[in-house]
């Protein structure tokens, strides 16, 4: 079973995971927390003058949408576990990464964070409807049997089909990452690490086969 971490599935929430599942959460987590600590100890270190001054310069890089999110730049991307793979096996692009923190706005105008919109469970994600419609047919049946969700972020006015949420970004700071990925659908994962980009119809496909195809596995694990 690949290891996958107890925020990862809707059935942790509850409760109701295997012992396995956390010890897969170990293989997953452990040499990702030893380089967080690593990065952290050095960051107490830095001189005190020069961490206010980057600190201010990234407050004004995020007001003008020109930069990650803090946390994209010092917490390290995972190496294993429930990620993403190509047909060779190989990471999936992005696979392991943790996903930006966009601004958005809902059809009441109102600002949100989009990890508070995505809620705990996967998410495929993308800036336009045309990679929306890749999900269909009985990976689109499974998606929903899973409890995923599809989001399309815009940068104007919000897409709407009834099939999937939509929201305006506030900014560009998703609109720049996704650019440099390419045309294509984010897979997130309910820790809002990235499950890996898709950037066609057969990898997305592909990629929501192996997500529920891990969640039958823990399925089939559950006690009785």
């Amino acid at each position: 079973m690949p290891a996958i971490s107890p925020g990862n599935s809707r059935r942790c929430y509850g409760g109701q995971a295997p012992d396995s599942l956390l010890d897969s959460y170990e293989i997953e987590r452990k040499p990702h927390i030893t380089e967080l600590v690593a990065t952290t100890k050095a960051i107490g270190e830095l001189d005190g003058e020069r961490a206010r001054r980057r600190d201010e310069w990234l407050g004004d890089a995020f007001d003008r949408g020109a930069a990650e999110t803090s946390r994209q730049k010092f917490i390290p991307d995972l190496a294993v576990g429930l990620l993403g793979r190509d047909e060779t096996g190989k990471l999936a692009p992005a696979a392991g990464t943790l996903f930006v923190q966009p601004t958005v706005k809902d059809a009441q105008d109102v600002s949100h964070r989009l990890d508070d919109l995505i809620g705990e469970c996967f998410a495929v994600i993308t800036c336009g409807p045309e990679p929306q419609r890749w999900l269909t047919g009985s990976a689109e049946m499974q998606w929903r049997e899973i409890g995923g969700r599809r989001i399309v972020v815009s940068p104007t006015a919000p897409f709407r089909d009834g099939l999937t949420a939509a929201y305006v970004e506030e900014g560009a700071v998703l609109q720049d990452w996704m650019h440099r990925l390419g045309q294509g659908a984010i897979v997130v994962r309910p820790d809002k690490y990235v499950f890996g980009f898709a950037q066609d119809e057969t990898s997305l496909q592909r990629m929501v086969e192996q997500v529920v195809n891990a969640m039958n596995e823990l399925d089939q694990l559950q006690p009785g």
